[in-house]
Protein backbone atom coordinates (compact mmCIF):
# COMPACT_ATOMS: atom_id res chain seq x y z
CA UNK A 1 0.00 0.00 0.00
CA UNK A 2 2.84 1.97 0.90
CA UNK A 3 4.47 1.94 -2.53
CA UNK A 4 1.57 2.21 -4.55
CA UNK A 5 0.87 5.50 -2.45
CA UNK A 6 4.03 6.61 -2.96
CA UNK A 7 4.23 5.75 -6.97
CA UNK A 8 0.17 7.41 -7.41
CA UNK A 9 -1.17 4.22 -8.29
CA UNK A 10 -3.28 4.00 -5.21
CA UNK A 11 -6.61 4.83 -6.26
CA UNK A 12 -5.45 3.52 -9.84
CA UNK A 13 -8.71 1.14 -10.17
CA UNK A 14 -11.07 4.11 -10.37
CA UNK A 15 -9.62 4.79 -13.87
CA UNK A 16 -8.97 1.19 -14.95
CA UNK A 17 -12.83 0.55 -14.03
CA UNK A 18 -14.26 4.15 -14.97
CA UNK A 19 -16.97 3.54 -17.67
CA UNK A 20 -15.25 4.90 -21.42
CA UNK A 21 -16.38 7.94 -23.13
CA UNK A 22 -17.38 6.33 -26.01
CA UNK A 23 -19.94 4.01 -23.83
CA UNK A 24 -21.25 7.27 -22.28
CA UNK A 25 -21.69 8.92 -25.60
CA UNK A 26 -23.67 5.87 -26.70
CA UNK A 27 -25.41 5.18 -23.07
CA UNK A 28 -26.61 8.80 -23.63
CA UNK A 29 -27.90 8.92 -27.54
CA UNK A 30 -29.56 5.28 -27.01
CA UNK A 31 -31.38 6.94 -24.04
CA UNK A 32 -32.57 10.12 -25.88
CA UNK A 33 -33.51 7.80 -28.49
CA UNK A 34 -35.59 5.49 -26.51
CA UNK A 35 -36.98 8.60 -24.75
CA UNK A 36 -38.48 9.90 -28.55
CA UNK A 37 -39.40 6.39 -29.50
CA UNK A 38 -41.35 5.38 -25.81
CA UNK A 39 -43.16 8.84 -25.88
CA UNK A 40 -44.52 8.33 -29.91
CA UNK A 41 -44.87 4.82 -28.53
CA UNK A 42 -46.97 6.17 -25.18
CA UNK A 43 -49.33 8.55 -27.34
CA UNK A 44 -50.11 6.08 -29.88
CA UNK A 45 -50.79 3.67 -27.92
CA UNK A 46 -53.29 5.67 -25.42
CA UNK A 47 -54.99 7.02 -28.62
CA UNK A 48 -55.21 3.65 -29.51
CA UNK A 49 -56.38 1.63 -26.56
CA UNK A 50 -57.68 4.00 -24.31
CA UNK A 51 -57.40 2.78 -20.61
CA UNK A 52 -56.02 -1.21 -21.75
CA UNK A 53 -53.36 1.02 -23.72
CA UNK A 54 -52.21 2.70 -20.49
CA UNK A 55 -51.79 -0.54 -18.52
CA UNK A 56 -49.71 -1.78 -21.08
CA UNK A 57 -47.91 1.44 -21.10
CA UNK A 58 -47.43 1.15 -17.15
CA UNK A 59 -46.88 -2.58 -17.39
CA UNK A 60 -44.39 -2.57 -19.96
CA UNK A 61 -42.25 0.41 -18.14
CA UNK A 62 -42.33 -1.75 -15.25
CA UNK A 63 -40.87 -4.63 -17.12
CA UNK A 64 -38.62 -2.59 -18.58
CA UNK A 65 -37.08 -1.44 -14.95
CA UNK A 66 -36.45 -4.45 -13.88
CA UNK A 67 -34.76 -6.22 -17.21
CA UNK A 68 -32.55 -3.16 -17.04
CA UNK A 69 -31.51 -3.81 -12.94
CA UNK A 70 -31.06 -7.41 -13.50
CA UNK A 71 -28.93 -6.30 -16.73
CA UNK A 72 -26.80 -3.39 -15.61
CA UNK A 73 -26.28 -6.03 -11.88
CA UNK A 74 -25.07 -9.03 -14.70
CA UNK A 75 -22.69 -6.47 -16.40
CA UNK A 76 -20.99 -5.32 -13.35
CA UNK A 77 -20.42 -8.65 -11.91
CA UNK A 78 -19.11 -9.52 -15.41
CA UNK A 79 -16.70 -6.40 -15.24
CA UNK A 80 -15.59 -7.00 -11.87
CA UNK A 81 -15.07 -10.80 -12.25
CA UNK A 82 -12.70 -9.72 -15.61
CA UNK A 83 -10.85 -6.85 -12.88
CA UNK A 84 -10.49 -9.49 -10.25
CA UNK A 85 -9.02 -12.17 -12.10
CA UNK A 86 -6.86 -9.72 -13.82
CA UNK A 87 -5.67 -8.45 -10.23
CA UNK A 88 -4.89 -12.15 -9.00
CA UNK A 89 -3.20 -13.06 -11.59
CA UNK A 90 -0.64 -10.33 -11.40
CA UNK A 91 -0.51 -10.66 -7.74
CA UNK A 92 0.29 -14.31 -8.28
CA UNK A 93 3.25 -13.73 -10.81
CA UNK A 94 4.70 -10.68 -7.98
CA UNK A 95 4.81 -13.53 -5.76
CA UNK A 96 5.94 -16.62 -7.97
CA UNK A 97 8.75 -13.99 -8.99
CA UNK A 98 9.47 -12.96 -5.35
CA UNK A 99 9.53 -16.31 -4.16
CA UNK A 100 12.26 -17.21 -6.98
CA UNK A 101 14.09 -13.88 -6.20
CA UNK A 102 14.20 -15.03 -1.95
CA UNK A 103 15.25 -18.84 -2.93
CA UNK A 104 18.37 -17.73 -4.93
CA UNK A 105 19.20 -15.30 -2.55
CA UNK A 106 18.50 -17.87 0.77
CA UNK A 107 20.49 -20.97 -1.52
CA UNK A 108 23.99 -20.23 0.41
CA UNK A 109 22.32 -19.88 3.94
CA UNK A 110 24.11 -21.42 6.57
CA UNK A 111 23.20 -24.02 9.13
CA UNK A 112 23.42 -23.45 12.65
CA UNK A 113 26.33 -25.59 12.88
CA UNK A 114 28.12 -23.30 10.46
CA UNK A 115 27.63 -20.03 12.33
CA UNK A 116 28.48 -21.43 15.76
CA UNK A 117 31.80 -22.72 13.81
CA UNK A 118 31.91 -18.43 12.60
CA UNK A 119 31.32 -17.42 16.42
CA UNK A 120 33.72 -19.53 17.67
CA UNK A 121 36.26 -17.67 15.25
CA UNK A 122 35.09 -14.45 15.93
CA UNK A 123 35.61 -15.61 19.66
CA UNK A 124 39.59 -16.54 18.69
CA UNK A 125 40.34 -13.00 16.89
CA UNK A 126 38.97 -11.12 19.99
CA UNK A 127 41.41 -13.23 22.13
CA UNK A 128 43.76 -13.03 19.76
CA UNK A 129 43.56 -9.21 20.31
CA UNK A 130 43.42 -8.40 23.88
CA UNK A 131 46.64 -10.83 23.71
CA UNK A 132 48.42 -9.09 21.79
CA UNK A 133 47.17 -5.38 23.38
CA UNK A 134 48.18 -6.60 26.88
CA UNK A 135 51.62 -8.35 25.48
CA UNK A 136 50.25 -11.68 26.89
CA UNK A 137 51.15 -15.15 26.11
CA UNK A 138 49.11 -18.25 26.73
CA UNK A 139 51.68 -19.80 29.35
CA UNK A 140 50.24 -16.08 30.76
CA UNK A 141 47.11 -16.41 31.49
CA UNK A 142 45.44 -18.84 34.02
CA UNK A 143 42.55 -19.05 32.73
CA UNK A 144 39.90 -17.13 30.42
CA UNK A 145 35.54 -16.72 29.62
CA UNK A 146 33.74 -15.06 26.71
CA UNK A 147 30.30 -13.87 27.75
CA UNK A 148 28.24 -13.04 23.97
CA UNK A 149 25.03 -10.94 24.27
CA UNK A 150 22.40 -9.13 22.10
CA UNK A 151 23.73 -5.73 21.14
CA UNK A 152 20.51 -3.81 21.74
CA UNK A 153 17.90 -4.03 19.72
CA UNK A 154 19.89 -6.21 16.90
CA UNK A 155 18.04 -8.52 14.72
CA UNK A 156 18.00 -12.24 16.00
CA UNK A 157 16.81 -15.47 15.16
CA UNK A 158 16.85 -19.40 16.10
CA UNK A 159 16.16 -23.24 14.37
CA UNK A 160 13.98 -25.09 16.63
CA UNK A 161 16.02 -26.31 19.36
CA UNK A 162 18.79 -24.14 18.87
CA UNK A 163 20.32 -20.98 20.60
CA UNK A 164 19.61 -17.41 19.51
CA UNK A 165 21.51 -15.72 17.11
CA UNK A 166 22.04 -11.89 16.34
CA UNK A 167 22.50 -10.13 13.81
CA UNK A 168 24.91 -8.11 16.51
CA UNK A 169 26.93 -9.07 19.74
CA UNK A 170 28.27 -7.67 22.49
CA UNK A 171 31.56 -9.44 23.38
CA UNK A 172 33.30 -9.70 26.98
CA UNK A 173 36.67 -11.61 27.28
CA UNK A 174 38.44 -12.20 30.91
CA UNK A 175 42.05 -12.75 30.71
CA UNK A 176 42.68 -14.17 34.26
CA UNK A 177 46.52 -13.37 35.07
CA UNK A 178 48.45 -13.28 37.86
CA UNK A 179 48.61 -9.76 37.82
CA UNK A 180 44.59 -9.61 38.02
CA UNK A 181 41.84 -9.49 35.42
CA UNK A 182 41.78 -8.19 31.86
CA UNK A 183 38.41 -7.40 30.47
CA UNK A 184 37.88 -6.51 26.79
CA UNK A 185 34.44 -5.71 25.11
CA UNK A 186 33.99 -5.02 21.63
CA UNK A 187 30.52 -4.96 19.22
CA UNK A 188 30.78 -7.89 16.98
CA UNK A 189 28.61 -7.23 13.11
CA UNK A 190 28.01 -10.86 12.51
CA UNK A 191 27.24 -10.91 9.39
CA UNK A 192 31.08 -9.46 7.96
CA UNK A 193 33.05 -10.36 11.14
CA UNK A 194 34.24 -6.95 12.14
CA UNK A 195 34.70 -5.48 15.60
CA UNK A 196 33.45 -2.31 16.75
CA UNK A 197 33.49 0.08 19.50
CA UNK A 198 36.40 -1.68 21.96
CA UNK A 199 37.30 -0.45 25.53
CA UNK A 200 38.84 -2.09 28.06
CA UNK A 201 38.65 -2.65 31.75
CA UNK A 202 41.54 -3.71 34.19
CA UNK A 203 40.88 -4.75 37.69
CA UNK A 204 42.69 -6.75 40.85
CA UNK A 205 41.73 -9.96 42.19
CA UNK A 206 40.30 -7.67 45.32
CA UNK A 207 37.87 -5.40 43.14
CA UNK A 208 35.27 -8.13 42.23
CA UNK A 209 32.69 -8.35 44.52
CA UNK A 210 30.09 -10.04 42.78
CA UNK A 211 29.02 -11.97 39.98
CA UNK A 212 25.02 -12.43 39.43
CA UNK A 213 22.41 -13.76 37.09
CA UNK A 214 19.27 -12.08 37.09
CA UNK A 215 16.35 -14.21 35.46
CA UNK A 216 13.04 -12.37 35.31
CA UNK A 217 9.31 -13.63 34.35
CA UNK A 218 9.55 -12.84 30.68
CA UNK A 219 12.87 -15.44 30.72
CA UNK A 220 15.19 -12.15 30.38
CA UNK A 221 18.77 -12.93 31.79
CA UNK A 222 21.08 -10.42 32.59
CA UNK A 223 24.83 -10.66 33.69
CA UNK A 224 26.29 -8.57 36.33
CA UNK A 225 29.61 -8.11 37.71
CA UNK A 226 30.25 -5.52 40.70
CA UNK A 227 33.38 -3.62 41.54
CA UNK A 228 34.38 -2.72 45.19
CA UNK A 229 34.42 0.92 43.48
CA UNK A 230 30.50 0.52 42.92
CA UNK A 231 30.56 -0.13 39.23
CA UNK A 232 28.25 -2.41 37.52
CA UNK A 233 29.48 -4.35 34.43
CA UNK A 234 25.72 -5.28 33.20
CA UNK A 235 24.78 -7.48 29.92
CA UNK A 236 21.62 -8.73 28.94
CA UNK A 237 22.48 -12.46 27.90
CA UNK A 238 18.66 -13.38 26.58
CA UNK A 239 15.91 -10.53 26.26
CA UNK A 240 12.27 -11.27 26.83
CA UNK A 241 10.69 -14.90 24.71
CA UNK A 242 8.71 -13.77 21.96
CA UNK A 243 5.17 -15.40 22.06
CA UNK A 244 5.29 -17.02 19.30
CA UNK A 245 8.21 -19.03 20.81
CA UNK A 246 6.51 -19.10 24.35
CA UNK A 247 3.75 -21.40 22.69
CA UNK A 248 5.65 -23.69 20.55
CA UNK A 249 9.11 -24.39 23.03
CA UNK A 250 9.62 -24.30 26.06
CA UNK A 251 11.04 -21.54 27.06
CA UNK A 252 12.79 -22.80 30.03
CA UNK A 253 14.78 -25.09 27.60
CA UNK A 254 15.49 -22.52 24.99
CA UNK A 255 17.10 -20.17 27.71
CA UNK A 256 19.00 -23.33 28.81
CA UNK A 257 20.40 -24.17 25.17
CA UNK A 258 21.08 -19.93 24.69
CA UNK A 259 22.85 -19.59 28.35
CA UNK A 260 25.15 -22.55 27.24
CA UNK A 261 26.06 -21.21 23.93
CA UNK A 262 26.61 -17.78 25.15
CA UNK A 263 29.41 -19.05 27.02
CA UNK A 264 27.96 -18.19 30.60
CA UNK A 265 28.05 -21.33 33.04
CA UNK A 266 32.02 -21.29 32.27
CA UNK A 267 32.41 -17.37 32.93
CA UNK A 268 30.22 -17.70 36.30
CA UNK A 269 32.46 -20.25 37.10
CA UNK A 270 35.33 -18.47 36.58
CA UNK A 271 34.47 -14.82 37.88
CA UNK A 272 32.73 -16.31 40.92
CA UNK A 273 35.79 -17.99 41.95
CA UNK A 274 37.69 -14.44 41.76
CA UNK A 275 35.22 -12.83 43.58
CA UNK A 276 34.78 -15.58 46.70
CA UNK A 277 38.70 -16.06 46.68
CA UNK A 278 40.65 -13.69 44.91
CA UNK A 279 44.43 -14.30 44.55
CA UNK A 280 44.42 -17.77 46.51
CA UNK A 281 41.76 -19.01 43.27
CA UNK A 282 44.91 -19.36 41.04
CA UNK A 283 46.77 -22.22 42.95
CA UNK A 284 43.99 -24.06 43.08
CA UNK A 285 42.40 -23.38 39.40
CA UNK A 286 45.79 -23.67 38.02
CA UNK A 287 46.43 -26.99 39.87
CA UNK A 288 43.27 -28.28 38.33
CA UNK A 289 44.25 -27.95 35.28
CA UNK A 290 41.39 -25.39 34.26
CA UNK A 291 40.69 -24.40 30.59
CA UNK A 292 38.09 -22.05 28.59
CA UNK A 293 35.08 -23.79 27.06
CA UNK A 294 36.85 -21.76 23.73
CA UNK A 295 40.32 -23.20 24.25
CA UNK A 296 41.28 -22.04 20.46
CA UNK A 297 42.84 -25.76 20.34
CA UNK A 298 39.90 -27.13 21.03
CA UNK A 299 37.60 -28.08 17.91
CA UNK A 300 34.52 -26.56 17.46
CA UNK A 301 30.89 -28.30 17.91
Amino acid sequence: MADRWAEGTLWSYRHELATPPRTMATAVLGAMAFAAGGAWAVSGAVRTGGPAGIASVVLAIAAGWIAERAWLRIALARRRFIADTSDAEKLSAECAAAYVRWKHRLADKPDDREMAAWLDCDRKVLLNEALRHYRLKMSDVVAYAFIEARSGSATRARVSGGPWRYRKYEMMIFLITADGVRQCNARLHFADGTFHDRNRLNYRFEAVTAVHVRQSDDNAHTFELSLIDGQKIPAQMIGPEPEEHQQSEDPEEISEVSLDAAGLRHTLHVLEGVAAEGKAWMTPERRRGATSLDDPERPAA
